[in-house]
């Protein structure tokens, strides 16, 4: 915090989009973050605490969306042991209110986001250690970037997945960036190729899940498909959703 009251931004330079004029912004009473972390959820009770306990220390704020869960993925989040009280949950029913639409839900979750830098995590993921140690750092020296990308390693019941054992997710982006489609999440906003890096293979995602949810996800993702055929397309537009916004109940 400098003299001034004005928080320290230094992380932050002014980007530069082609021949825009840059917009000069006060944050004397802003909370702006670095890096925020981004899910949504829907019965993930197996998976959401290791998770969490994954990317706690290297975010500022974790932003969750919950479509609906029947199981504890919510009682285990509003438990989790936040002491910074980094996390907001919120509730935002995937069929109802998103109908169905996994870029939407997605969408909603990154406009929650007070940061500069986003980092879209699926509760059965795991960042690796290197890329854990070295987070801050990748980020500040790839301020010119609109994505930072590394590699994800698939698994089903902890052995390679045999036709996808690594994939490229675009995960790391500018707090601008939206994602389109229905299931496969093509992120759009993005400068291409000027905008975008691929880190060393040292600096990875790591997804496990069974047999049986790769299965059931299959079907999940082909029913969306099949429903909303006309929504593979233009979902950069603003969404509105009335949602309802759950403290974190503090462990005494």
């Amino acid at each position: 915090m400098g003299e001034s009251g004005e928080k320290d931004l230094s992380f932050c330079p002014i980007l530069l989009r082609g021949n825009m004029e840059p917009v000069i912004l006060h944050y004397k009473e802003a909370v702006f973050h670095e890096a925020d972390a981004c899910l949504i959820t829907l019965n993930e009770e197996e998976n959401i605490k290791k998770c969490l306990d994954n990317i706690y220390n290297i975010v500022d704020g974790i932003i969750i969306i919950d479509g609906g869960s029947q199981d504890k993925t919510v009682e285990i989040i509003k438990s989790y042991n936040d002491i910074y009280k980094k996390i907001k949950l919120y509730i935002n029913d995937f069929f109802k209110s998103s109908n169905g639409i996994l870029g939407d839900q997605k969408n909603l979750c990154i406009s929650k986001s007070n940061s500069l830098w986003v980092l879209y995590i699926d509760p059965d993921e795991v960042l690796n250690d290197n890329l854990i140690k070295d987070f801050r750092k990748i980020i500040r020296e790839n301020q010119d970037k609109d994505v930072i990308d590394f590699i994800r390693y698939n698994y089903i019941d902890n052995k390679p997945e045999k036709l996808f054992e690594e994939t490229l997710q675009l995960r790391l982006f500018k707090s601008f960036c939206r994602y389109v489609s229905t299931s496969h999440h093509s992120l759009t906003g993005w400068r291409n190729p000027d905008g975008y890096i691929l880190l060393d293979k040292k600096y990875h995602m790591m997804h496990n899940k069974s047999k049986e949810r790769s299965e059931k996800n299959n079907r999940f993702y082909q029913s969306i498909d099949d429903k909303y055929p006309h929504k593979n397309w233009y979902l950069s537009r603003e969404i509105k959703y009335e949602i309802k916004e759950h403290e974190n109940e503090r462990k005494d």
